[in-house]
C-alpha cells in the first residue's frame, strides 16, 4: 500500500497577460524580505499598486555605515522573479 502525496494545484505559467492579472487581482498587497550579512542590512518592501510592482530597499551598507533608501517600478524581470517565488506565498490569481 503507498501513500499517495497531495496534489499541489499547478501554477500557471507566467505570461505578461498572467504577470498583469496578477499584478491587478492582487493590488494594495505588501510583501517584505529581510537580508543580513556581515556590516550589511536590507529591509525590502514590495508593493503592488496600479497594475504595477514598487520596490523599496533601505538598510546600512558596509562603507562607514552608510544608509540607502531607494524605490523604483520593477523592472519586467524583476516583476517575473518576484511573482514566481511568491505565488505560494499569497499572490493569487483569483
Amino acid at each position: 500500500m503507498s501513500h499517495a502525496e497531495p496534489k499541489v494545484p499547478a501554477l500557471p505559467r507566467l505570461t505578461e497577460g498572467v504577470r498583469q492579472q496578477l499584478l491587478e487581482h492582487n493590488d494594495g498587497k505588501v510583501f517584505h524580505t529581510e537580508y543580513s550579512a556581515r556590516n550589511f542590512h536590507e529591509v525590502r518592501t514590495y508593493t503592488l499598486s496600479d497594475g504595477q510592482l514598487f520596490i523599496r530597499a533601505h538598510g546600512k551598507g558596509a562603507f562607514g555605515g552608510s544608509q540607502f533608501d531607494r524605490t523604483w517600478p520593477a523592472s519586467r524581470d524583476e516583476t517575473h522573479r518576484f511573482l514566481y517565488s511568491h505565488q505560494r506565498q499569497g499572490v493569487r490569481n483569483e
